[in-house]
């Protein structure tokens, strides 16, 4: 005979404050064992993914998932004692709530149960068995029960056939998880502080009236957009090719003519959540298994230029200029006192109609055009044109509402009509963005484009006029030193020059050889020599000059040639 006693904490005693099972009878130990740990598993939550009618989950117990990944319980966020049901991360040490269930209708205190109701709702009781929140499923299953899924999904599933009647997935708060689906109609709902669950302003989804893009909303204007879907990526988030942005789907859902986006990551290691925050920043949070704490790999709001229209229509945002708002090309400041002082709300006015909004324009070859801005964050609400990129520019061309066009593979050709709002210019990825102008506008684009390289032309062609003229000059002076040192070296003489004195006499004058070997004092010497000879058949020596390298002698001239010329030929 045995007498086991096992402490169940559902059942309380008056006197002892815990409730006692005795057994008195016969039991084998291994039977008690089972016996304990049942009681224990189902009152605690351990390795318990399920609620059902008959075991539900009172605070502050809890279930947690197959895999010991997600764990749905009670709890109180921090600084405030009010309880809520939420469901968490069970391996992180600082809790991580991702789902709220009565976000806006919180307990007061430690009396709640979560438990299946007769008719198969999943309801929320308080102590004095008040409904707190319900599942609100519209057909109910009498025979049904809610399970915590790996996935940290809880459904609720008809036990009949297995067929899920309800899931949390469909109602989520500020956390998007793995294979969870957004949609125009699903949509994350940020808390209103980090202490209160209820929900807050701003809310993120996919909005789908044209190309798929996910914004973010404050109320309802919008926040924050990811530019639109090419089938792989946002184009409007930069780096989004790179390895820790993949794994992101657009589904179709053709029998509500809608879309829903979801991501999931092939590293199993890998734990990845996104999270929009109180303040309306969506952020990427992951971590790697054994290191159990969250890092932020990505932030929707890194700069001022993320947020949606910041510089107002026709403005274009570049968060390395300064300042940070320009108008495109072609327009100019709607309130220029406004945006001297950094408000640019305003935004921006087209500086030259175009031409089919000028009311009888005769001039029919002055045409609209299109300016080309690189790297650029498209405009939002974007209409796809079913054409080939050849043919993009021109369906824009014959709309006269069409204000800008852009082609961008998985896409293909997109018109904008009306304003142009949230526009950025990226330092790299982006696309090519064509802004529709006036004539006049392309001209001075034109005039700016080649007055660069026509000053350049023109500066060119005046050097090398000047250089070719220095060039023949050199050549010259070149020429007739080259032409003085063959004559040197054929006859053994200076070279000889014409020259005038200020008197009118002619004069020829003798210039010594640069390389001739005579020193200035023999040179001075034959000077002396050459002077004192006087004779009627030789020229007289008027003059000498010495400077440097160069030295000189001055003759009369002789118009009749030199006397070799008669002895010699």
């Amino acid at each position: 005979m045995h007498r086991i006693v096992i402490y169940n904490p559902s059942r309380r005693s008056s006197e002892q404050g815990m409730g006692l099972i005795i057994f008195n009878r016969a039991i084998p130990f291994l039977e008690v064992l089972i016996l304990f740990f049942s009681c224990f598993l189902s009152k605690f939550g351990i390795a318990v993914d399920t609620i059902t009618s008959t075991q539900p989950i009172t605070d502050p117990e809890s279930i947690i998932s197959s895999n010991n990944g997600f764990q749905l319980g009670f709890f109180s966020p921090i600084n405030t004692t009010n309880r809520y049901v939420g469901i968490w991360y069970s391996s992180i040490p600082l809790r991580t709530v991702v789902w709220v269930a009565n976000r806006d209708r919180p307990l007061t205190d430690s009396s709640g149960t979560m438990i299946i109701s007769d008719d198969g709702n999943l309801l929320i009781l308080s102590g004095q068995k008040k409904i707190i929140w319900s599942s609100n499923v519209s057909n109910p299953i009498v025979n049904s029960s809610a399970q915590l899924l790996d996935s940290g999904n809880l459904v609720i599933r008809d036990d009949s056939d297995g067929r899920t009647i309800w899931e949390s997935f469909q109602y989520p708060s500020d956390s998007f998880l793995q294979r969870m689906k957004l949609g125009s109609d699903v949509k994350m709902k940020s808390w209103k502080s980090s202490s209160d669950p209820s929900v807050g302003t701003f809310s993120a989804g996919l909005n789908c009236l044209t190309i798929p893009e996910i914004y973010v909303w404050n109320g309802s204007h919008p926040y924050w957009r990811s530019g639109p879907w090419n089938g792989q990526i946002f184009i409007g988030v930069p780096y989004m090719n790179s390895m820790y942005l993949n794994g992101f789907t657009v589904i179709p859902d053709d029998n509500k003519g809608t879309a829903y986006v979801s991501f999931t990551t092939g590293n199993v290691s890998l734990m990845e959540y996104y999270l929009l925050n109180h303040d309306g920043n969506l952020m990427q949070k992951e971590t790697i298994e054994w290191k159990r704490e969250w890092e932020v790999s990505w932030s929707a709001l890194e700069t001022d230029c993320d947020v949606y229209g910041k510089c107002g229509p026709f403005g274009s945002c570049n968060s390395k200029d300064s300042p940070i708002c320009s108008c495109l090309r072609g327009f100019e400041p709607n309130n220029i006192e406004e945006w001297n002082r950094e408000n640019f709300t305003g935004g921006c006015a087209r500086r030259t109609p175009l031409q089919c909004e000028r009311n009888g324009s005769s001039n029919l070859d002055q045409k609209d055009g299109f300016l080309k801005l690189t790297t650029m964050k498209v405009p939002e609400l974007a209409d796809w044109v079913s054409v080939p990129e050849n043919e993009c520019e021109k369906q824009c061309l014959m709309n006269c509402s069409c204000a800008a066009y852009a082609y961008y593979q998985g896409i293909g050709c997109m018109s904008w009509s009306g304003k142009l709002v949230d526009i950025q210019k990226f330092s790299s990825d982006g696309a090519d963005l064509y802004i529709r102008v006036a004539y006049s506008e392309i001209d001075k684009k034109r005039n700016m484009k080649f007055l660069t390289p026509v000053s350049v032309i023109i500066g060119s062609i005046i050097m090398a006029i000047c250089a070719y003229f220095a060039w023949t000059w050199m050549a010259k002076q070149k020429g007739t030193e080259d032409w003085c040192c063959d004559v040197e070296k054929k006859h053994h003489i200076w070279c000889l020059f014409q020259g005038k004195l200020h008197d009118g006499q002619e004069i020829a004058v003798k210039r010594l050889s640069r390389s001739s070997k005579q020193g200035l004092e023999e040179f001075m010497n034959e000077v002396v020599v050459i002077s004192k000879l006087q004779h009627r058949n030789l020229v007289r020596l008027l003059g000498c000059c010495v400077e440097g390298d160069e030295k000189i002698l001055i003759y009369e001239y002789m118009p009749n040639k030199s006397l070799d010329a008669f002895l010699f030929g």
